[in-house]
């Protein structure tokens, strides 16, 4: 039981690193696109970039309390590190798909000239 616990943990963190370097990527090509016509962004806490960091830096001491967790003697620590690691990759991957999908609109919004709504989002009288 110990080794699949182990291989588990183990696949998780380089799921969890590969997830963590796309983000933080995927942070800096977005905090490159400025917002509402501006010729540079903002650079706070905030942008994508800095915030995107911050959540990186935050998602590693919680993997590791959960990794700690799954190894501890009491069942209930079992159950509390496999389910705190699994939401904290679901969490992460979730914002990989967020802001891959952000980078998308912003980079496909800067090539396209403007103008009118996709046809979808149009409503026409009968």
């Amino acid at each position: 039981m110990d080794v699949y616990l182990v291989i588990g943990v183990i696949a998780g963190a380089v799921v969890s690193i590969v997830l963590s370097f796309v983000l933080l990527k995927l942070g800096t090509l977005i905090d490159r696109y400025p917002d509402n016509g501006e010729k540079e962004r903002d650079i706070s806490h905030w942008s994508p970039e800095k915030f995107t960091r911050i959540l990186v830096f935050l998602f590693w001491p919680f993997f590791l309390a959960g990794a700690i967790m799954v190894f501890q003697p009491s069942r209930f620590l079992l159950i509390g590190g496999i389910t705190l690691i699994a939401a904290l990759i679901l969490m992460l991957g979730t914002a990989v798909v967020f802001s891959a999908a952000v980078y998308r609109a912003i980079a496909g919004g800067k090539n396209e000239s403007g103008g009118e709504p996709p046809a979808g989002l149009i409503q026409e009288d009968p």
